[in-house]
């Protein structure tokens, strides 16, 4: 995000229009002022000087050349830009430009800072950008740190035409007192996510002209079909533009033009909150999953996203493993969540209508049943709220439960580990909350509630159950849903969804492993390096080289290149008794082949010498296997890869982010190396 970026002065020509507005260059407004300025030391003096009242007043009275022009370079510039850093559409824009101007022996702004902090109050994730009018130079520039609380300061030079991103929003910034004879002026503007701007505080107001920071007032929605909007107005002044923007009928959801998006999305269950009594969001999803539990003879209810969910927040509770046997005529959805929780999925050909078990546990997959009296005492019972239900909200999801303590545990998990507060309907401040377990963000939004509460009152008592046996799919005949699909050659050697680890060739993040972690490492000199699953041997052969191939062994159902020191064997039968000093778990995943995965781990455990390591998962598995755990139990310590020591390793290349399979990726994030203790 720290990066100086050009753009065409000839086209956007602010330097030459502020000019021409003080008649005078502007690196010399320090000659034409008509008052002298003392250091400025708080913070709205440095904004209010007879530069910044004359520039201010110009532009909201109608600037039309200058405010169509930040228009433009908002539109054509700036959100291209954005867009390609983070991957959003939708952003909230600082609706006209911060004008600084930084005098000879003064400064621009009373103090280092950084945006987001509680005195200025800005939102979190706000993307800053500087766009120098004069020359920006030594102690008239802006001085910033290179990273948050690195305190490593150094000035952003730069001259028109050019114009600089950077994460003022944690990074302090400041002004050393300008000893250069030039005064500096300059624009600096933020772009705020929309995704962002929905989660942050717009009670908060800027600092120094305490302004709201929502849109209409602070900022203005941009996004590609709201640029066409921005273009064919620009012949307005910015005041009729937000004038306009904020009176936009407020089902226009294309333009988006509100003044607080939050304000809106309350106001569709306001009138829900009044009805039963309720005073804040959190108490419409209280009140709705009573309302289900009275329905359905359960004591308690927990909403969450969708029924998928709830299948899966069950099987984790209940610390489900091995064979989970299920109809074979069923939604696809449901054995997806049972290999996501780590079990294996077995079919049975058994007829149903409304719900069935998932054996051998007391959970119940009734997303198609919604009848009074329906749960039974001592079960899970899983409900759906999805768009073709009886209580068809669009999506979510609720589990039905006579365990208070399953009911406290799924409260928390579904809602990042969040923990509840005294009242027991609402959470924590998130800055005063401890979270003290791992979650997931499964929780069912109060617009949804609020929704369901309103179509609950027509639901009769007795409903016919949506589906059956008779209306599935068979999902046996489906062939991953057996673990060896994933045993196959094309699934390793020609699948196009293995470029996210560039099909294990050289760029694969495991040869950074070996070679920054791994090879720094005090292993044992007695005992084997092992690998399990090998692949094509290009990071295999590293360690060969490195500990010796009489040292080295690798196993895999497959050695495509002939490696001498590969083994060929269905991992699943490994009982070898060997002494090992290292190895590396690279079978397969948690998610689709948990059996084969533990396994592995099961028999490295028991062979492992003192003062081994293991190199493999931790726990953000996304099948959520407690692997820490496992290794915990067994006398092992564990440590992540992202927390070793950067001074001994060089984690620099694995920290990068990267996009695959359109989800983000850091190497460093899954995986841990635990020592045999």
């Amino acid at each position: 995000m720290n990066n100086i970026y050009k753009y065409s002065k000839e086209k956007y020509k602010f330097s030459e229009h502020v000019s021409k507005l003080f008649n005078c260059e502007l690196n010399k407004l320090h000659t034409i002022r008509e008052k002298d300025y003392e250091l400025f030391t708080q913070i709205g003096k440095d904004s209010n000087t007879e530069f910044h009242q004359k520039f201010y007043k110009n532009y909201k009275d109608g600037w039309e050349v200058l405010v169509n022009m930040y228009n433009d370079f908002i539109a054509d510039v700036i959100f291209p830009l954005v867009k390609e850093i983070t991957g959003e559409t939708e952003f909230a824009y600082q609706t006209f430009p911060s004008f600084r101007v930084q005098l000879p022996n003064n400064v621009a702004v009373v103090k280092y800072h950084y945006d987001s902090d509680e005195e200025h109050g800005h939102p979190d994730g706000e993307i800053n950008f500087v766009i120098p009018l004069t020359k920006m130079y030594d102690t008239n520039s802006i001085w910033v740190e290179s990273e948050p609380n690195k305190k490593d300061f150094n000035p952003l030079e730069m001259n028109v035409g050019e114009f600089v991103c950077w994460n003022f929003n944690k990074c302090y910034h400041g002004n050393k007192i300008n000893t250069t004879k030039d005064t500096r002026v300059s624009f600096d503007f933020r772009i705020l996510p929309l995704s962002k701007y929905t989660r942050c505080n717009t009670n908060r107001n800027s600092a120094s002209t305490n302004t709201k920071f929502t849109i209409g007032n602070y900022y203005r929605y941009l996004s590609q079909s709201s640029i066409t909007n921005i273009k064919n107005n620009n012949d307005l002044s910015s005041n009729q533009l937000d004038s306009e923007n904020t009176n936009k009928n407020d089902n226009n959801s294309e333009n988006n033009q509100i003044k607080d998006i939050w304000d809106k999305e309350k106001k569709k269950f306001n009138s829900t909150m009044i009805k039963y009594g309720v005073n804040d969001a959190w108490g419409v999803v209280d009140i709705f999953e009573k309302r289900i539990a009275e329905y359905a003879g359960s004591k308690y209810a927990v909403s969450v996203d969708c029924c998928t969910n709830a299948l899966f927040l069950c099987l984790k509770y209940l610390k489900g493993t091995g064979k989970i046997t299920i109809p074979s005529r069923t939604w696809i959805s449901v054995p997806c969540s049972i290999k996501h929780a780590g079990c294996e999925v077995e079919f049975e050909d058994v007829e149903w209508s409304g719900m069935y078990q998932l054996k051998p546990y007391p959970i119940w997959d009734g997303a198609v049943r919604m009848k009074k009296g329906m749960y039974q005492p001592g079960t899970y019972h899983c409900l759906s709220f999805h768009i073709r239900k009886h209580i068809p909200i669009g999506r979510g999801g609720m589990i039905l439960t006579d365990n208070k303590e399953a009911y406290d545990w799924f409260r928390t998990v579904r809602y990042c580990g969040r923990t509840m507060s005294d009242d027991s309907v609402n959470y924590l401040l998130y800055k005063d909350d401890p979270i003290s377990d791992i979650g997931w963000n499964m929780y069912m939004t109060p617009e949804q509630a609020a929704r369901g509460l309103e179509l609950f009152e027509k639901i009769n008592e007795d409903n016919i159950d949506q589906e059956s046996s008779g209306t599935c799919k068979d999902l046996s005949k489906l062939p991953f849903y057996n673990e060896n699909y994933y045993y196959t050659y094309d699934y390793w050697f020609n699948k196009e969804i293995h470029q996210c680890w560039h099909n294990g060739d050289e760029n694969y993040y495991v040869n950074y492993f070996y070679e920054e972690i791994i090879f720094k490492l005090d292993i044992p000199k007695e005992g084997k390096i092992v690998v399990l699953g090998t692949h094509n041997c290009v990071a295999f052969d590293k360690l060969c080289n490195f500990f010796g191939k009489d040292r080295v062994i690798g196993y895999d159902l497959y050695n495509p290149n002939n490696h001498p020191n590969v083994v060929i064997k269905d991992c699943n039968t490994l009982d070898e008794k060997i002494d090992i000093a290292f190895l590396h778990n690279d079978l397969g995943s948690f998610s689709t082949t948990p059996k084969l995965k533990l396994h592995g781990y099961n028999w490295a455990i028991k062979n492992m010498i003192k003062g081994g390591y293991i190199l493999g998962n931790n726990n953000l598995n996304r099948a959520k296997i407690d692997i820490e755990g496992i290794f915990n139990n067994n006398n092992f310590s564990n440590q992540y890869l992202k927390d070793l020591d950067s001074t001994k390793f060089n984690l620099q290349k694995l920290s990068k982010k990267e996009i695959h399979n359109g989800r983000e990726f850091c190497a460093l994030d899954g995986y841990m190396i635990s020592k045999k203790l």
